[in-house]
């Protein structure tokens, strides 16, 4: 994203809380059930107002081996910082690559990436970004009541790529497979 998009995710509030993107929200005692990994992750607060700022990022990976690890209770508060945002129709503005823009935006199916995002609603989410058909957001797992949520979105590689790239459409066997190659400019 250009610095055009990235102040348009930094300037996200959420609608029903009015928390603004990267600010935080304590929620006292109830619904506060969370992912044992937010407890990794920067800006979280378990039985706190104060939050984390020595943990992992949102798209770090927070365990080595795999885990059966679920979720746990903030039974004296919980702290969550407002790292989701949503644009139903992204625009093509705020990227510096158009062509990868396209790529990644005009699909019609909607994919899972690879960072999670918590929500300041009136219970806190949590949850996964999915990206498609011109719609970049995030979609709850769990939240703080403990209700499960979605899981109706494809799986699909995600890489970083340079501004420096061109990406030129080629046909693969399957004439109606949208492929391409990337060269440097």
């Amino acid at each position: 994203m250009n610095l055009t998009g990235m102040r348009a995710i930094y300037s996200y509030k959420n609608a029903s809380s009015g928390v603004q993107y990267g600010k935080a929200k304590t929620y006292g005692s109830g619904a506060n059930r969370y992912p044992n990994l937010y407890a990794k992750e920067n800006g979280s607060g378990i039985n706190t107002t104060t939050v984390k700022t020595n943990g992992i990022g949102i798209s770090e990976n927070g365990y080595d081996t795999p885990t059966t690890e679920t979720s746990s209770i903030a039974n004296n508060g919980l702290t969550i910082t407002q790292t989701y945002y949503n644009f139903n129709s992204m625009p093509k503005e705020y990227f510096y690559n158009s062509e990868i823009y396209d790529m990644i935006f005009n699909v019609e199916r909607y994919y899972w990436l690879g960072s999670r995002c918590n929500n300041c609603h009136l219970i806190p989410d949590f949850g996964i970004f999915n990206i498609g058909n011109l719609y970049i957001g995030g979609r709850n797992m769990i939240s703080g009541d403990g209700t499960i949520g979605y899981s109706d979105r494809y799986i699909r590689p995600q890489v970083c790529l340079n501004t420096n790239l061109q990406l030129i459409e080629c046909k693969g066997e399957n004439s109606s497979t949208n492929m391409h190659t990337i060269n440097k400019k």
